[in-house]
């Protein structure tokens, strides 16, 4: 078990001020220089993130011939734990749920109404007033949706890179996939532009054949700027 401390609570506090995207935490790079930083004040997030093991280096990556260092949480109890402090800070007076089983389950079976009523109570508890610090509301989402996931120890993969461009997340449950794609709109109402955009990019395509896998679900969410809630659930 990770017990969180007073050092680890002010570094929950310094990403949530930062509005640091959570789902950067599944893949992300860094130089020689960046890691040896040591002014916490402008220490970029994933330095601080590795100085304090909570990223560990995966690999070396030459890049246009400089050296760069792939990141990675370490241990699936870490990336739990960690998960589950940033929502608690994305998501102010979050009441305990008994979601997590549902979710699993949801995810494995491909219940798409389940997941939704889910994620729906998940995002009724963002208080009125609250306001993000990053001020992309599109990011907020998007970190609460992973954290929240990240939270249960389901197997995902952010931002993922196809041969037509970066998904947004992909989740592995058994021998289902969920490739899912993120949009805020500006009114109340569903636009379809999530779903339509993993269509017409096929994200999808590089999972259908995927050893173990037997079904791929694309889902689409639309987040409304005006009501803070889910408007568009999409599936295919």
């Amino acid at each position: 078990m990770v017990v969180r401390n007073r050092n680890a609570d002010l570094l929950i506090e310094l990403l949530t001020a930062r509005g640091f995207f959570t789902p950067q935490l599944e893949r992300t790079y860094a130089t020689h220089q960046l890691l040896g930083s040591f002014d916490v004040g402008t220490m970029p997030s994933e330095t601080l993130l590795w100085q304090t093991g909570y990223l560990t280096i995966a690999r070396k990556v030459e890049e246009a011939g400089q050296l760069l260092y792939e990141l990675a949480i370490p241990n699936q109890e870490v990336r739990v734990a960690l998960n589950e402090a940033l929502l608690d800070a994305l998501l102010p007076h979050r009441h305990e749920v008994e979601a997590t089983l549902n979710v699993l389950r949801a995810l494995r079976e491909g219940d798409s109404e389940t997941l939704r009523a889910e994620f729906d109570h998940l995002f009724a508890q963002i208080p009125y007033d609250w306001q993000y610090p990053l001020g992309h509301l599109e990011a907020y989402y998007a970190s609460l949706f992973y954290s929240f996931l990240a939270s249960t120890g389901v197997r995902l993969l952010a931002e993922a890179h196809t041969r037509d461009g970066r998904v947004d997340l992909v989740i592995q449950a058994g021998a289902t996939v969920w490739v899912v794609e993120f949009k805020v709109v500006a009114g109340e109402s569903a636009t379809g532009a999530a779903l339509a955009q993993l269509r017409a990019r096929d994200y999808a395509a590089a999972y259908r054949t995927a050893p173990g896998v037997t079904r791929v679900i694309e889902l689409g969410v639309e987040f409304s700027k005006t009501t803070r809630q889910i408007v568009g659930w999409m599936c295919a």
